[in-house]
C-alpha cells in the first residue's frame, strides 16, 4: 500500500523523496562571439537548442548542424565550469593588452564577457571547444 501511496505523490508532483523528478529543462542556446586580435577577428557564432549553428564572420554567412555528441559535450562543458557563477565581467582591469581577442558567452540567460588574458580556468574547456568549432569552419 505504501508504494502506492508514493506513487500517487510522484504522479501528482508532490515528491516525497521518490525517485521521479521532473524532467530536466531544455538545452539553452549558446551564443559566443570573438573580437579583435592581429588578424581583426569578428565572429558571432549562434547555436540554437537543437545544436543548429550559424556563424557570421567578415567572409560571409555559414549554418551547421553539430553532431549530437558534440552538442551534448560543449553542454556538458558549461554545465562542469558552472557557468552561471563566473561573473559576468571576467576581464583584466584596467586595459586589454594590444591586439588581444575579446570575448562575449551568453548561456542559460548568463552573460561572460572575457579577453585572452583573463579567461577564467574553469572556462578554459569551454572557449577552446567553441574556438574550434568557429576554426573548423574556416577550413
Amino acid at each position: 500500500m505504501a508504494k502506492w501511496i508514493a506513487l500517487l505523490f510522484c504522479v501528482l508532483g508532490i515528491g516525497i523523496g521518490c525517485a521521479c523528478s521532473p524532467a530536466p529543462p531544455p538545452p539553452s542556446p549558446i551564443e559566443y562571439r570573438r573580437t579583435g586580435g592581429i588578424a581583426g577577428f569578428n565572429d558571432h557564432l549562434l547555436i540554437d537548442a537543437n545544436g543548429h549553428a550559424t556563424l557570421t564572420r567578415r567572409a560571409g554567412k555559414l549554418e551547421f548542424d553539430l553532431a549530437p555528441a558534440e552538442w551534448a559535450k560543449l553542454r556538458q562543458a558549461f554545465a562542469d565550469a558552472g557557468f552561471a557563477s563566473i561573473p559576468a565581467d571576467s576581464t583584466r582591469k584596467p586595459y586589454l593588452v594590444p591586439d588581444e581577442l575579446s570575448y562575449v558567452l551568453v548561456y542559460a540567460q548568463h552573460t561572460v564577457k572575457t579577453s585572452d588574458t583573463a579567461i577564467p580556468d574553469k572556462l578554459q574547456p569551454v572557449m577552446q571547444m567553441l574556438a574550434g568549432i568557429v576554426d573548423a569552419q574556416s577550413q
